[in-house]
């Protein structure tokens, strides 16, 4: 389960979790031969239904900037490239939410002074650094709402510019 969730956890979540994740790891193998569910994790996988890709490369300083960010619900002043094409900009952003597509992490945020949430794609960030400032979080913002109403799919329209 560690493959699965271990880059969306925080990082000092992961640490904490890694210990718990391998204890367990040596409890199901040392009842193997008592306990026929210690076998249970060789008995499942999880699979993309598409083409498999790796996971675009995300810088782990700007990944701990954002979580951090995300934790303390404070504004966060990134660099990011849209395209490989495009030139470089900076924004302040208020993070509201990380949210896995695939093999790609989209941080779903809103630009300092605007409502509308937008998408912002993790590996296409160059830095990040906290502000320290309290973000602003639009008035009944639900990250499962925004996901569910098609705010990760490029159809939506609200991927950042």
């Amino acid at each position: 389960m560690d493959r699965y969730v271990s880059h969306l956890l925080p990082e000092a979540l992961t640490d904490e979790f890694k210990a718990l994740f391998e204890k367990a790891s040596h409890k199901l193998e040392s009842i193997r031969e008592q306990n026929r569910l210690s076998h249970w994790v060789n008995k499942v996988a999880v699979e993309s239904p598409t083409l498999p890709t790796l996971p675009a490369k995300v810088a782990p300083e700007v990944v701990k900037v954002i979580q951090e960010s995300l934790l303390s619900e404070e504004q966060v002043e990134i660099v990011y490239r849209k395209t490989p094409e495009d030139a470089p900009k900076e924004h302040v952003l208020n993070p509201l939410g990380l949210v896995q597509v695939g093999p790609i992490t989209y941080l779903v945020a809103t630009r300092s002074g605007a409502e509308q949430p937008l998408t912002f794609v993790m590996h296409r960030i160059i830095h990040a650094t906290r502000s320290y400032t309290p973000l602003t979080k639009p008035s009944g913002f639900s990250l499962d709402r925004f996901v569910s109403e098609g705010g990760v799919q490029f159809a939506a329209g609200r991927s950042s510019n």
